[in-house]
C-alpha cells in the first residue's frame, strides 16, 4: 500500500515537471477572440500582418493580423502601447508573419476592436518576413453591416476581405468621424468604407483636406467650416456617387461610439479597388453607326 502511495506521488510529480518544462503553444486567433476573457494573457499567438499604419502619424500603434490559413475570427487588431514609436509597430511591415509573446487580450477595447496589447518590457516578438497574405474571403454587404447602430460583421473584423460588383450611393458625412462612403453591392443591400488608410495619399490629405474639404468662412474671420458638397478624392482614389467598382476590398474595422457601432472596410492603397470601365457613350456609338451606313453606301456594286 506504502508502495503504491509512493507511485502515485511520483507520478504526479513527473507530470508537474513535464509541465512546467513544456514550450508555451501557440494559440489561434480565433481561439483567443472566441474563447479567452478580457484581461488574459496569450502566451504566443502568431499571424500575417494584413494593415500597417505605420504611414499615418496618428494611428497610435496599431496593426492587424490574421491567421495564415483564414476562416471566422482569425483577424485581430494589435496595440504597440508604446504607439507609434514602438519597437513592435517600427519593426513589421505589410505581409510579415509575427508571432507574439505574452500578449494581454481585451473584448472589443479600441472602438469596438478585439485586442492585443504588446507591452513594453513584457511582450516580446519574432518575425518572419514577406511571407504569403492570407486570401481574400469574398464576402456581402449583409456579412460586414447592419447599419450605423448594429455591429454586424464581428466574425470577420481584422480580415482580408472584398466586395464584389460595388457602387457609391453617398459620400458624407456619414459614421463616428464623418469619412464613411456608401456603398451598395451587387444585391443592392449597403456597406460602409473609409478610404483614410490608404497608403497611396497622405494622411492629413485625405482625413482633412480630401474627406472634409476644411475652409475658412468668410463671413466670419478665424473660423471654419465643413463644405459637403466637395467631391473628394475624383482623381486618384474613391469617386463620387454612381461610381461602379469590379470590387473593393480591405480590412474589417470595427467603428463604436455614444451613438455608433458599425463597422467599415479599410482600404490599403489605390489597388484595393477595380473602377469599373466607362461605357461608349451614346455620341461616339451614333458616329460608328454613321461611318458604317456610309461605308456601305459607297462600297462597288
Amino acid at each position: 500500500m506504502l508502495i503504491d502511495s509512493y507511485r502515485g506521488v511520483i507520478a504526479a510529480l513527473a507530470i508537474c515537471v513535464l509541465s512546467a518544462a513544456s514550450p508555451a503553444q501557440d494559440v489561434p486567433i480565433s481561439t483567443v477572440r472566441q474563447a479567452y476573457s478580457d484581461g488574459q494573457v496569450v502566451d504566443e499567438i502568431t499571424g500575417v500582418v494584413v494593415q500597417d499604419l505605420i504611414h499615418m502619424d496618428r494611428h497610435m500603434g496599431r496593426i492587424h493580423i490574421q491567421g495564415a490559413s483564414g476562416g471566422l475570427y482569425s483577424g485581430i487588431a494589435v496595440v504597440d502601447q508604446e504607439g507609434s514609436s514602438g519597437k513592435l509597430v517600427r519593426s513589421v511591415q505589410l505581409g510579415d508573419e509575427v508571432t507574439l509573446y505574452n500578449v494581454v487580450f481585451n473584448d472589443r477595447a479600441v472602438f469596438g476592436n478585439d485586442v492585443l496589447y504588446f507591452q513594453p518590457g513584457t511582450s516580446t516578438f519574432s518575425i518572419t518576413p514577406d511571407v504569403v497574405l492570407p486570401d481574400f474571403t469574398d464576402v456581402s454587404a449583409t456579412d460586414i453591416f447592419g447599419g450605423q447602430s448594429a455591429a454586424v460583421g464581428d466574425a470577420y473584423q481584422s480580415m482580408r476581405l472584398r466586395v464584389n460588383d460595388v457602387e457609391i450611393t453617398q459620400m458624407h458625412p456619414l459614421g463616428r468621424k464623418e469619412d464613411n462612403y456608401a456603398l451598395v453591392d451587387g444585391k443592392r443591400d449597403e456597406f460602409w468604407a473609409a478610404d483614410y488608410t490608404n497608403k497611396d495619399k497622405q494622411y492629413e490629405s485625405i482625413y482633412w483636406d480630401t474627406m472634409y474639404h476644411h475652409f475658412s468662412c468668410p463671413d466670419t474671420p478665424g473660423s471654419s467650416r465643413w463644405d459637403w458638397n466637395y467631391n473628394p478624392i475624383s482623381d486618384d482614389g474613391f469617386g463620387g456617387v454612381g461610381q461602379q467598382y469590379t470590387y473593393l476590398s480591405g480590412i474589417l474595422e470595427a467603428s463604436q461610439g455614444e451613438s455608433y457601432d458599425y463597422y467599415q472596410l479599410l482600404t490599403w492603397d489605390n489597388g484595393s479597388f477595380e473602377p469599373v470601365p466607362e461605357p461608349a457613350t451614346a455620341p461616339l456609338a451614333l458616329v460608328g453607326v454613321g461611318l458604317l451606313a456610309f461605308a456601305r453606301r459607297r462600297r462597288p456594286v
